[in-house]
C-alpha cells in the first residue's frame, strides 16, 4: 500500500518546485510481482534511473533540475516501503550556504541573518538568513530553516564568537528544540523535513559583496572562521564531501574537527598556518582533495610546503601561486601508492638546495592523469633508478604539461615508458623533434596528440627524419608553422581527426594523411584578413566526412570544393555561397558558427535531396527551400533574418503536414517584416484541424514579428495532389465559412493583427 509522510526526510539537495515530487492523488500501487524481485534487483533499476545524466555519478546526490528523472525515483519513493528504503540507500543530501558578510562601522563583520547581536569585539560569524538551495532556478531561493541553530529575532544571541571551545547556542526557533534531528527546507508554502545525519555534503561559500566587506575591515576573520566549522562539523557530523570557496579557511580547525574521519571530498583555501597545521591533519578517507589560493594563480603569497596524510587520496588538485620543492620530494610522494589524477595549475616551483631528494626509485602505478606545469612533471620523473628497466608510470592515461610564465619550462630530456598512454597535450612550450621521437618510442599507444601555441624545434640534418605514430588518431595544432612542419614530418596511418588553428600566416597546412575523416580549421579571432585553403587538397581527402571551417571569411587557393563524402559541414553563410550547385551531395547535417552571423541564404542544389538537420540563422528564402525538402527533420531555434535585404514582395512556403519547418520557424526569433503577402501551397493535409493550428500559428508569427498594424494578405492553394474533400474542409475552416460558400482549390484571406493577450488571430476573406 501507499504510505506518504509529508514530514519524512525526502532525498534531494537542488529543488526547483517542491510541489511536483509529491505522488499524485491518482497514484497506483505498484505490481506486487515488481516489488518481489530481490534488493539488488531494485537498487539496480534505481541507479540506472539517477544515472540517466550523469549529474548523480558527480554528486551522489538527486538533481531536482532533471524533472523527469526527479519525479520517477521520488515517486518510486512513495509507493510503499520497500522502494522507500532502496531509493535512501542510495540518495545522500547537499546542503550549500552561502554567507553575507555585512560591516558595521568598519568595526564588527557579521553574518546576516535578521537581527545579530552587535558585539564590537568580535566577528559574528552565524548562518545566513539568505541560505539556498544549490543550483536552484527559482527566481526566490528557497530558506533554510536551521532548526539546530536558531534564526531569526529570537535568535539574538545566536552567534558564533571566536572562543572555538564554546558549546553549540541552545535556543528555540518557533517552539522547535535545538536538537531536533531535521532540518526544514521550505519554499513558499511548502516544506520537507531533512535528517541531519543524512546531510553528507556541504557547500559553504561567500557573496562577493560580502568579501570585499571584509578585505577592507582589515578584521582578522580566522577565529571567527574556526568556530563555524567546528558548531558545523557538530551540528553536521556524517559530512562526507565540504567545499568552501573564496576565503582562506584556519587549518588548524580541521585538526579539531571530527569531520576528519569521514570526509572523502575537500576543497579549501589556504590559509597562513597551512604548514603548521597539514602535517599533523590526518584524513584517512579522504579520496579527493583540491586545494586553493584566495589570491588565485596570479596573486603573491608563501609558497606551501606540506599536505595533510591521506592514505587512500585518488584525486589531488592544487591551486596555489607557488608550491616549495619540499613538497615534490616529501609530500606528493606519500601518494604514489594510490593517486590517480594530479592537477597543479600554473604554480612556479620555489628550489631550495637544501632539500636533497630520497635515492630510491618511486613508483606512481596508480597515477592515470597528470595536468600541469611541467616543472612539477619533471620533479616526478626524475627519481627513477634506470628508465630502461622499470615503467614509472604504468597506468598514466592523459598527460598534459603547460609552461609557466614565471619559469623556462624545459621538458625532460629522458622520459619512463608510458604503456598506456593515449592523450597527450603541450601548452606554450618548447618541443624538439627528437622528444616527440622519443615520446613515440615510449608511448606505443598514443592516439591523441596536441600542440597548443608550441614551438616544434626541427634537427639540424638537412633531411629531418620521419616521426611515427602508429596509433595517431587525432592531432589538434595550434599556430600555422607547427602544423607545417608536423604536416611533412608526421607518419599517422591511422589518423582520423585534424584540428588547424592558424595564425601567421593564416593559410591552413595541407593534409597528407588520407585516413582522415574529421577535420577543423579556425583561427580563433586571429585578425589579418580571410584564411586561405585549398579546395582540392579538401577534395583528395576521399574519407573525409565531418569539416567545421573558420568563423570568418574563406578565401579558396584554387576553387571551391565539392566535398562528395562530407556529411557534417560547420560553416558561415558566406563560405557556404561559394560552394558550387553541385557540392555536397551527401550532407546530413549542417550548422552556423556564432549566434551573431549573418543567416544562410540557399543552399547547394545538390545538398537539397539529403540535408536532414540545420542549426543557424536563415533567411526566409531559405526557408522556402526547406519546406520543399521532405527529408529535413530538424531545424535549430535562432533567428529569421533578411539581414539588409529589402521586404520581400511575397513569400511562399509547402505546407506538408508533419514538416519541421512547421513545428520548428514559428518558435524562431523574428524582429523585421519577411514580406508584404504570405502565400501557403498545401502539399499533403490529414489531420485538418492540425493544420489549421499550424498554418494560423505561422500567420500570427509572420504578422508579430513583423510589427503588422494592418491586416495581412494571405494566400491558400491546394496542389492537385490533396484530396478534394479535405482539401474544402481545410480551406472553410480557415476563412471561418461553410464549406458549400467555397468553390476551387484557392482561398484568398486577410489575416487580422490579434489584440494584446489573444492567443490566435482570426482569418476572414479578403
Amino acid at each position: 500500500s501507499m504510505h506518504v509522510d509529508p514530514h519524512a526526510p525526502w532525498p534531494n539537495c537542488k529543488l526547483s518546485q517542491l510541489a511536483s515530487i509529491y505522488p499524485s492523488k491518482t497514484f497506483k500501487p505498484m505490481a506486487p510481482q515488481f516489488l518481489h524481485l530481490p534488493a539488488d534487483i531494485l537498487r539496480l533499476v534505481a541507479m540506472h534511473i539517477l544515472n540517466d545524466d550523469g549529474t548523480f555519478c558527480k554528486t551522489q546526490c538527486l538533481p531536482m533540475s532533471s524533472t523527469t528523472m526527479t519525479k520517477t525515483i521520488v515517486a518510486l519513493r512513495c509507493s510503499c516501503r520497500t522502494w522507500m528504503h532502496v531509493v535512501d540507500s542510495l540518495l545522500d543530501w547537499h546542503l550549500h550556504l552561502e554567507l553575507d558578510l555585512i560591516l558595521q562601522a568598519r568595526s564588527t563583520v557579521e553574518l546576516q541573518i535578521s537581527d545579530v547581536a552587535r558585539n564590537q569585539d568580535q566577528i559574528l560569524l552565524a548562518f545566513t538568513y539568505r541560505a539556498h538551495l544549490a543550483g536552484s532556478p527559482v527566481s526566490t531561493p528557497p530558506i533554510f530553516v536551521l532548526d539546530s541553530i536558531a534564526m531569526g529575532r529570537s535568535a539574538s544571541n545566536a552567534t558564533l564568537d571566536a572562543n572555538p571551545s564554546s558549546p553549540l547556542p541552545v535556543t528555540v526557533h518557533h517552539g522547535v528544540p535545538c536538537d531536533s534531528p531535521f532540518v526544514r527546507v521550505q519554499l513558499d508554502d511548502q516544506s520537507v523535513h531533512v535528517p541531519r545525519d543524512r546531510i553528507r555534503s556541504l557547500k559553504l561559500t561567500f557573496r562577493r559583496c560580502s568579501m570585499d566587506s571584509l578585505a577592507d575591515s582589515g578584521l582578522d576573520h580566522a577565529p571567527g572562521l574556526a568556530n563555524l566549522v567546528a558548531c558545523l562539523a557538530e551540528w553536521l557530523p556524517n559530512i562526507a564531501v565540504f567545499h568552501q570557496l573564496a576565503v582562506g579557511l584556519p587549518a588548524r580547525a580541521w585538526a579539531r574537527a571530527p569531520w576528519a574521519s569521514t570526509l572523502t571530498s575537500l576543497r579549501v583555501c589556504v590559509s597562513p598556518d597551512w604548514d603548521n597545521v597539514a602535517t599533523s591533519l590526518v584524513l584517512p578517507s579522504m579520496l579527493d582533495l583540491r586545494i586553493d589560493s584566495a589570491t588565485g594563480t596570479t596573486g603573491n603569497g608563501p609558497a606551501i610546503r606540506t599536505l595533510p596524510v591521506a592514505p587512500r587520496l585518488q584525486v589531488l588538485f592544487l591551486v596555489v601561486p607557488f608550491i616549495h620543492q619540499s613538497l615534490l620530494i616529501h609530500g606528493l610522494p606519500q601518494f604514489a601508492g594510490t593517486l590517480q589524477q594530479l592537477t597543479v595549475k600554473r604554480c612556479s616551483v620555489v628550489d631550495d638546495p637544501a632539500v636533497v631528494a630520497p635515492t630510491q626509485m618511486l613508483l606512481w602505478h596508480q597515477l592515470r592523469s597528470f595536468r600541469g606545469v611541467v616543472d612539477v612533471f619533471n620533479a616526478l620523473i626524475a627519481r627513477s633508478a634506470s628508465f630502461a628497466e622499470v615503467a614509472e608510470f604504468p597506468a598514466l592515461q592523459s598527460l598534459s604539461l603547460f609552461k609557466n610564465a614565471r619559469t623556462v619550462g624545459l621538458l625532460p630530456p629522458l622520459l619512463p615508458r608510458f604503456p598506456c598512454l593515449v592523450s597527450v597535450q603541450f601548452v606554450q612550450m618548447l618541443v624538439t623533434q627528437s622528444f616527440l621521437s622519443s615520446m613515440s618510442a615510449v608511448a606505443p599507444c598514443l592516439s591523441s596528440l596536441k600542440l597548443h601555441k608550441c614551438t616544434l624545434a626541427l634537427a639540424s640534418s638537412p633531411l629531418p627524419s620521419r616521426l611515427t605514430f602508429p596509433s595517431l588518431t587525432k592531432l589538434g595544432v595550434y599556430g600555422t608553422q607547427t602544423a607545417m612542419d608536423l604536416a611533412e614530418l608526421l607518419d599517422a596511418p591511422c589518423l582520423a581527426h585534424v584540428e588547424w588553428c592558424v595564425n601567421d600566416p593564416l593559410t591552413a597546412p595541407a593534409i597528407p594523411w588520407p585516413s582522415v575523416t574529421f577535420v577543423s580549421i579556425d583561427n580563433f579571432g586571429y585578425m589579418g584578413g580571410p584564411v586561405k585553403i585549398s579546395g582540392a587538397q579538401l577534395d583528395a581527402l576521399v574519407h573525409l566526412t565531418s569539416l567545421h571551417l573558420p568563423g570568418r571569411d574563406v578565401e579558396w587557393m584554387d576553387a571551391a570544393p565539392t566535398l562528395r563524402t562530407v556529411t557534417h559541414l560547420q560553416t558561415t553563410a558566406a563560405a557556404l555561397a561559394t560552394f558550387p550547385p553541385h557540392a555536397l551531395p551527401n550532407l546530413v547535417h549542417l550548422e552556423f558558427m556564432f549566434l551573431e552571423d549573418p543567416p544562410f541564404r540557399v543552399l547547394p542544389a545538390a545538398a537539397t535531396h539529403s540535408l536532414r538537420r540545420i542549426k543557424g540563422n536563415l533567411h526566409p528564402n531559405l526557408i522556402e527551400q526547406l519546406a520543399r525538402m521532405p527529408k529535413i527533420e530538424s531545424i535549430g531555434r535562432h533567428r529569421v533574418d533578411l539581414e539588409d535585404d529589402a521586404t520581400l514582395p511575397e513569400w511562399t512556403l509547402d505546407y506538408s503536414q508533419g514538416h519541421a519547418v512547421w513545428s520548428s520557424v514559428p518558435r524562431m526569433e523574428l524582429t523585421g517584416r519577411i514580406a508584404d503577402q504570405f502565400v501557403v501551397r498545401v502539399v499533403s493535409v490529414q489531420d485538418v484541424a492540425k493544420a489549421v493550428s499550424e498554418i494560423e500559428r505561422m500567420v500570427e508569427w509572420v504578422i508579430k514579428g513583423g510589427q503588422f498594424e494592418e491586416p495581412l494578405p494571405v494566400e491558400v492553394h491546394l496542389v492537385d495532389a490533396v484530396d478534394v474533400v479535405t482539401g474544402r474542409r481545410l480551406l472553410a475552416a480557415l476563412a471561418g465559412v461553410d464549406e458549400c460558400d467555397l468553390h476551387g482549390r484557392f482561398l484568398a484571406v486577410a489575416a487580422v493583427p490579434s489584440s494584446a493577450g489573444s492567443p490566435r488571430l482570426r482569418l476572414r476573406p479578403a
